[in-house]
C-alpha cells in the first residue's frame, strides 16, 4: 500500500515527509525502510509528537491520503470504535 501514497526510496536513511493533519498543522516525518529478508519493511520515524498530540491510543486508525493536484500528503484519525463521535476527526476531500 505504500506505493499508493508515498514517494519511492532507495536509500536506508530515507527521506523527510510533509503530511498535513485535519487540523492543517504540518508534522514532518523520516520515510524509510529496512531490509527484511528479500523485501522492505517501510517506516515513519518521529511519529511519537503527533500522536501524542492527538491522544491517539491502542486501537486507533491512522489514514493518509494525498491530495490531487498538488499533491500533498495529508492524514486523518479515527478513535477506536468506544470512542464517543465528538472525539473522532476525518478528513473531507
Amino acid at each position: 500500500m505504500k506505493q499508493a501514497y508515498f514517494p519511492p526510496i532507495s536509500q536506508l536513511e530515507g527521506l523527510p515527509l510533509k503530511i498535513l493533519d485535519a487540523k492543517g498543522k504540518e508534522w514532518i516525518f523520516q520515510f524509510r525502510f529496512w531490509p527484511n529478508n528479500n523485501s522492505r519493511m517501510y517506516v515513519l520515524e518521529g511519529v511519537t509528537p503527533c500522536i501524542q498530540s492527538m491522544q491517539l491510543q491502542v486501537g486507533d486508525t491512522v489514514t493518509f491520503s494525498r491530495l490531487e493536484p498538488e499533491g500533498r500528503l495529508v492524514m486523518g484519525f479515527r478513535k477506536a470504535s468506544n470512542a464517543t463521535p465528538s472525539d473522532q476527526v476525518q478528513f473531507v476531500i
